[in-house]
């Protein structure tokens, strides 16, 4: 990245939220029906704007090999500092816990940081043509209501641009400037570590 550009492109956008997540809160739930019939009440829909970090790293190596190493996102303790826990869940209580990826597979990432402590989300995967997107459909913390992430793989000469975007919802208008700065850093973090992972394993 040069000098004097922000280190990650943040835009503002109107993110969908899952229905488990509208259903952890029936009081935020019937806010927003609320506002839905009174636009005078508009800014009570802040609670729900989300931002967006996109970046795009390169790797030397072939696209197959990088969508492959990266898709396992229950190996993602190994490469990503700010996971501490990773994992397939099962879609429901007595049904087995699934052993390979496919659309709709669910996957735990349970995360630590010094800013924020102890979190997970629950997340679905789901295919989107050259790359995969993770879903929040459970879990969040003081800082974030929802989170959801896109990875796209792309062939260039000499090996694979990868552009990931992560989507994320604050809790409190309060903690925005917070939550921001958390994850900034977090975002850093994780792609330096699926950069070097990609890299090391793909010989």
């Amino acid at each position: 990245m040069s000098r004097g550009k922000p280190p990650f492109q943040q835009t503002q956008q109107r993110l969908k939220i899952p229905k488990e997540i509208k259903a952890q809160s029936a009081a935020a739930l019937q806010q927003r029906e609320e506002l839905e019939k009174d636009p005078k009440k508009k800014k009570l829909l802040e609670r729900y704007e989300s931002l967006s970090l996109t970046e795009k790293i390169f790797v030397r190596v072939r696209p197959d090999k990088a969508f492959f190493l990266a898709l396992p996102q229950d190996q993602r303790y190994k490469w990503d500092a700010t996971v501490v826990r990773s994992k397939f869940i099962a879609p429901g209580k007595k049904m087995p816990v699934p052993t390979k990826v496919a659309q709709g597979v669910g996957i735990e990432l349970n995360y630590n940081s010094v800013m924020v402590g102890m979190f997970r989300f629950r997340y679905e995967y789901i295919q989107q043509g050259a790359g995969f997107m993770l879903q929040a459909t459970q879990g969040g913390s003081i800082l974030f209501a929802g989170m959801a992430e896109s990875w796209a793989f792309q062939g260039v000469r000499g090996g694979t641009e990868i552009t990931v975007t992560r989507t994320y919802v604050p809790r409190f208008k309060l903690l925005k400037k917070r939550a921001v700065a958390y994850q900034e850093k977090f975002f850093k973090s994780t792609l330096e570590g699926i950069k070097k992972y990609i890299e090391t394993n793909a010989q």
